[in-house]
């Protein structure tokens, strides 16, 4: 059973050890050995975000009635939760790349045109071609792609039911046939249908999809038979298949969210304040990490120092910028945005 508590703290230590994951990802030029062999696959921590983001949206949306307007007022509340943040991130890339040009002009880089950074702020730069001003910009890309698929799809397969938002009858079988065709897709995606990663939701639907479905398994609006059955074939096909290991990485996920839902962990499991707060303003720290670290290892460079030391300065002053830069962050952008999304909560 889910429950009705404002805080699932499993959910938000989920956050904070993705986060980790994917800060040491970043750190892997400053490591060699067994830590760089510790890192080399952390960047999977991303495919824990889109399960637990799956989870989380799935959970949100369960027994609304899907409407046009609903639809609507459910992009207005993410938009306002997720972009400003996002937006000020890329004011802040921007703004420190022409700093730096004009201070060291034989060393400048290029800076993002008035298009770039356009696209950038409805989510179609990679799309339209134009590459990430900050490395990790391609995963908010896709997760904008996929709330605003599943929901929009939800809304079509509840319209065919009795009630028009209800999975019963003939809205049952054809979210099964839907979503069940996508997810073959989704595995399809890249070695069959070319689809270049970072650009579209297709490539990571499953990933997403296993969080949705784990928040329909523990709401009861799913058999466990047909979970199971969705979970295992999919994995199997990716690993075995095409050797993908991101989509089993996310049905690990669900599977530790399932279990612990079953056995009411989901309020009170992984409750370490330390995980707690870093996964309370992982989205802040997410956004902003690489650029106190790219920062910070141009400076390192330019300082002389011997390379042995240079991973002693980098890693615990990066992570201790990054804790201070998303802490700002979170708390001057991110924390207004939530309390303001929260006058949605009722419509969406």
């Amino acid at each position: 059973m889910i429950p009705s508590a404002s805080r699932l703290t499993l959910i938000d230590s989920l956050r904070a050890l993705a986060t980790l994951a994917v800060f040491g990802f970043h750190i892997r030029p400053c490591v060699d050995g067994l830590a760089l062999e510790t890192v080399r696959y952390s960047w999977l921590g991303v495919q824990v975000f889109f399960a637990v983001s799956g989870f989380v949206i799935g959970l949100s949306v369960s027994g609304a009635r899907i409407t046009p307007e609903y639809v609507g007022r459910f992009i207005l509340r993410r938009s306002v939760r997720l972009d400003p943040p996002y937006w000020c991130v890329i004011v802040l890339a921007v703004s420190l790349l022409l700093a730096s040009n004009a201070l060291l002009p034989d060393r400048s880089l290029p800076v993002p045109g008035p298009a770039a950074i356009g696209a950038h702020l409805v989510y179609l730069q990679n799309v339209l071609g134009y590459g990430d001003i900050v490395d990790v910009f391609w995963s908010l890309c896709i997760e904008f792609q996929l709330y605003l698929t599943f929901i929009v799809l939800l809304g079509f397969v509840q319209s065919l039911s009795a009630d028009r938002c209800s999975l019963e009858g003939r809205a049952g079988l054809a979210a099964i046939v839907l979503f069940s065709c996508i997810g073959v897709a989704s595995i399809l995606a890249t070695p069959i249908f070319k689809i270049p990663p970072k650009t579209c939701f297709l490539t990571y639907w499953n990933e997403f999809f296993v969080g949705v479905l784990t928040a329909w398994a523990l709401g009861k609006r799913l058999s466990p038979m047909w979970y199971a059955t969705y979970l295992l074939s999919a994995v199997v096909a990716s690993a075995f298949l095409y050797r993908n290991i991101e989509l089993p990485t996310a049905a690990a996920t669900a599977i530790i969210i399932l279990v612990s839902g079953e056995r009411g962990w989901l309020a009170t499991g992984l409750n370490w304040r330390p995980l707690q707060i870093l996964g309370r303003m992982s989205y802040s720290f997410y956004l902003v990490h690489t650029i106190v670290l790219s920062r910070l290892t141009r400076l390192v460079d330019r300082s002389g120092m011997e390379s042995d030391a240079k991973p002693y300065v980098i890693i615990p002053v990066g992570f201790i910028g990054s804790l201070v830069a998303a802490g700002l962050l979170y708390w001057f952008a991110e924390l207004p945005c939530v309390r303001l999304s929260k006058r949605f909560k009722g419509q969406s």
